[in-house]
Order: C-alpha cells, then structure tokens, then sequence
C-alpha cells in the first residue's frame, strides 16, 4: 500500500489538494467538514457541520438525510455511513525460520468501510467534536452535551476513501467529478469551458482539442489542438505555477441543492 506522509505531497487543482476539494464540495452545500485536532475555524454561517475523523474522505447523497433534519430537527444526527465496494484483499510474503520465501498470506484490510459520522446545525457541538482527543470521546461527549430525543440515528449507503492512499485518492477524485457539476459555487477559478470542462484561468485549451464528460484542468496546464481527453480526467496544477488557495467566502454560498448534484 503506497501512503501518504504530507499532505504537501499531494497534488492540487486550482490551488486545492484532494482534502481541500472534498471539503469545498461539502461547502458547495453548505456544510462546513470538522475533524478532530483540526485548527480549521468553525464558522457560524454554515448551515450543518459535518463531524469526521481525520482519516476519511466521504460522499453521500445528504437529500436522503434532509427530511429528518428539517422534522425531526435533532441536535445531531448520527449516521452509520456503509460502503459496499467490495474489499481489497492485501497479501504480505512469508518466509521460514531460515528467512527462506515460502508463499504469500492474505491479510485483513483495514479500509474504512464502514464510518460513523455526525451532522449537526450546532455551533457548540461542533466545537466539542473538534477539540475531543479521539473519536470515543468525542462521541461520549456529545451524548453527555445533548439528550437522547436530541438525538437520532440513521444508516446510509456512501463513498469512504482513505486520504493517506493514493489509490483511494484517485477513487475519491474520479467520484468527486461524477457527482459535483457546479465546482465554481466555491472555487473562483474554476470556469467553465465547455460542456463539463472546468478550467483555470491560466490555462490554454485549444479551440480544437476534443474533450468530453468531466474534465478538469489545472493552472499552468496546455491542452494542444488534436489532443482527446476523455473523462472523468483531472489534468493537476503545474507544480511550478500552482496558485494560492482562495478561502471559502461563506456567506455567498448558495447551496446547491443536494438532488440536483445526485
């Protein structure tokens, strides 16, 4: 398994590594992602706060939550989020007491398939889950902060990614392009060429390439006449022109309706 030891080894589009598109796609809906230990400011503008362990990168359609939260109006919402994908079998070589090869064993996987996550319109609870040591006590405490009928539970079917492999990665950025049509509700440079082609703007996109489905470019990128990209395909920054992220202006978000991204 090949990881991830920095998040500065990633690579970016429009200025944002894959950790940073995940949570600009969640703020396209308006929902800020709050991990534990993360220094990130919990903003009071967002509409629901989307509480995470560190590790995972997540999609699910939220429309199917939406009911419940507008009804039943709980403090927080905790959801058992199931991805079905089947599971990687990981095999490690064997050897005898003479360190002679022998054969390969399967071993367990420790993919994040399954993940419990939390939605919350509260401000203080997200506070709570932020500055908890782990997920036990983060979870301990937000059942001490609010009552049992302020709280509900659901099961739901979802994408769970592992950010520390780059195999997952590409998963989560291929699913990303399939289900987000509107990246320019929260990213400033991503602009719309053609069809679902988004673009940056210093990137050059021949009048005569031929591109179809979802297709990213990056800054600094060229895209020469003749050329065929056929998505879904994520064209990166060029490293040595790789912009500065913008931050997320909150309040001109119009949340796009989680449906219409389904």
């Amino acid at each position: 398994m090949e990881e991830v030891s920095r998040v500065g080894e990633l690579p970016t589009l429009w200025g944002l590594d894959p950790i940073q598109l995940h949570a600009r796609y969640w703020a396209a809906l308006g929902v800020q992602v709050v991990r534990q230990g993360e220094p990130s400011q919990i903003v009071p503008h967002a509409e629901l706060y989307l509480l995470m362990d560190p590790r995972p990168l997540m999609l699910f359609p939220l429309w199917r939550l939406t009911r419940a939260l507008n009804w039943i109006k709980p403090k927080v919402l905790l959801v058992r989020l199931r991805d079905r994908r089947e599971r990687m079998t990981n095999y490690r070589p064997t050897a005898d007491a003479a360190g002679r090869f022998t054969g390969f064993a399967s071993e367990a996987s420790d993919d994040p398939r399954m993940q419990r996550v939390g939605l919350t319109p509260e401000v203080e609870v997200a506070r709570l889950w932020q500055s908890a040591p782990d997920a036990f006590t983060g979870w301990r405490r937000m059942r001490r902060y609010t009552a049992s009928h302020a709280r509900m539970t659901m099961s739901l079917d979802g994408r769970v990614f592992d950010q520390r492999r780059r195999s997952d990665i590409a998963l989560f950025v291929s699913d990303l392009q399939r289900t987000w049509r509107h990246p320019n509700a929260v990213i400033g440079r991503a602009r719309r060429n053609r069809g679902w082609v988004w673009h940056d703007p210093s990137s050059v996109i021949d009048a005569t390439a031929e591109l179809s489905g979802a297709v990213w470019v990056g800054a600094g990128r060229t895209i020469g006449g003749g050329t065929t990209v056929v998505g879904p395909r994520v064209l990166w920054d060029d490293p040595g022109k790789r912009p500065e992220p913008e931050g997320i202006q909150w309040l001109e978000i119009e949340p796009v309706d989680a449906r219409e991204e389904r």
